[in-house]
């Protein structure tokens, strides 16, 4: 049902972003994540903000979002994998803002947080393993 969910909203953006520019995009999924207690705006959020990285990849700000987007939906993960992967996803976009524009702080604070759950998430997990 999610993915069918996240597809929908994929199919959306898509033919939001052809009828709006970039900083309306940018503000509706501000304004999505802005209610980001009901998951499915944080879903359609981070969604909107993956279509607009997909088409324009050098774009320092749908970037540093993205990566404080994801750090929120791995928040809200309950599965170890899928935060994991949440988490390493919110990392690379960090990264590929801070490629862009080092000098802001947008991107090097949500790199770090993504970083540091990541950690604490892999040294959770090896800790459980070798238990």
């Amino acid at each position: 049902m999610i993915q069918l969910s996240l597809i929908a909203s994929l199919v959306f953006c898509s033919l939001f972003w052809q009828s709006s520019g970039q900083s309306d995009q940018i503000a509706r999924a501000e304004k999505l994540f802005a209610g980001r207690d009901d998951i499915r705006n944080l879903g359609q959020a981070v969604s909107l903000l993956e279509v607009l990285a997909t088409a324009q990849p050098k774009n320092y700000e749908v970037l540093w979002r993205l990566s404080k987007y994801r750090y929120y939906a791995s928040d809200r993960e309950t599965d170890s994998t899928k935060k994991q992967k949440l988490l390493e996803a919110g990392v690379d976009a960090g990264k590929r803002a801070l490629g862009i524009d080092g000098s802001r702080p947008e991107a090097h604070f949500w790199l770090g947080a993504n970083y540091g759950d990541l950690a604490e998430l892999k040294g959770a997990t090896c800790a459980a393993q070798a238990a």
